[in-house]
């Protein structure tokens, strides 16, 4: 009877070992489960201001999936100069509008007039939007991909160079605009940059593969932008899930009609960004100095790097009255 009451308390004891280890699994399982499902953020450093030296102020922009990510604060971020950190003390973060938009526009020429006509009226009044510190290039792609217009401020120019476009090829060249695009984007060094296309179908073309496609915009630090038009686009597109990678998008928009409303979002969209503020610890030694922005919220985590160089700022000299 004793040997059963001993079996009977040894039994339990091992039960209750085995369901708080289950349940130990079951809580780490879970915590891990919501790390992993978190999304990392695309932070893009768009400019780098240190002539104000000690005072320095980064430009940068935080989106995910989504689309930008708003209402951050200064316990978001870490900042460090030369890998070592600064006081949270020491930084300001307030929000703040891109003021030089960095743009490519490429719009698909292989689709029907009344098609063209509206992406090209949706385009000419995005572009009224832009500012003289707003810069933005032109591409069209069938068959091929054709530069209309290098980067440039001159927007009736550049509005001009997009009514002139007219439907030409049979064959949608999509991978090679978005790679052109990105390519002409990672030349800039500083600016928020975006690559904005309007297409009405997927690539056809023996060209570049969405892997090969997804390389280059990362090269590029652009997210990419689809507007999608008509019944082609509405499944799975190869590079919808590259655009949210890139903290970009993809719209399958069934009329056009909705292509102007779109964009002029868009625009809005691209604007919304953070005004990074600090006092530098280092000496004004006129050299360059690694600046590195790690950001962290809700939607996951990111990070960007760049460089300031420590310009020694204005001796003023004061002179002393004479008696």
């Amino acid at each position: 009877m004793g040997h059963s009451v001993k079996l009977s308390v040894f039994t339990i004891m091992f039960r209750a070992v085995v369901l708080l280890g289950a349940g130990l699994l079951l809580m780490f399982g879970l915590a891990a489960g919501a790390v992993a499902q978190q999304e990392p953020l695309t932070v893009t450093l768009t400019n780098v201001e240190s002539r104000d030296f000690p005072e320095i102020s980064a430009w940068l922009t935080v989106s995910d999936a989504g689309g930008p990510v708003e209402n951050l604060t200064v316990e978001n971020f870490e900042i460090f100069e030369d890998d070592q950190p600064l006081a949270a003390g020491s930084v300001t973060v307030e929000p703040a509008s891109m003021a030089d938009l960095r743009l490519v526009f490429a719009i698909d020429t292989s689709t029907t007039d009344a098609n063209l006509a509206e992406a090209k009226a949706a385009v000419v009044n995005m572009m009224s939007k832009l500012g003289p510190a707003d810069k933005a290039a032109l591409l069209s792609f069938g068959n091929k991909v054709n530069l209309e217009y290098n980067f440039t401020n001159n927007i009736t120019a550049l509005q001009a160079a997009v009514n002139r476009l007219s439907p030409r090829g049979e064959k949608t060249a999509l991978h090679q605009a978005t790679i052109d695009a990105a390519a002409m984007l990672g030349k800039l060094s500083a600016g928020r940059k975006a690559i904005i296309i309007v297409t009405n179908s997927v690539d056809n073309t023996a060209g570049p593969s969405p892997d090969e496609v997804f390389a280059q915009i990362q090269q590029s630090g652009a997210p990419l932008y689809i507007i999608g038009l008509g019944e082609k686009v509405q499944g799975p597109h190869p590079l919808k899930t590259q655009a949210a990678l890139t903290g970009g998008q993809f719209f399958a928009l069934k009329t056009t009609d909705s292509v102007q409303n779109v964009l002029l979002e868009l625009e809005k969209s691209l604007r919304k960004g953070y005004r990074v503020s600090f006092h530098s610890s280092l000496k004004a030694d006129n050299l360059s100095h690694a600046l590195s922005i790690n950001v962290s919220g809700a939607a996951g985590q990111g990070g960007t790097t760049g460089r300031f160089v420590a310009t020694p700022g204005k001796i003023v000299v004061t002179p002393q009255g004479i008696a």
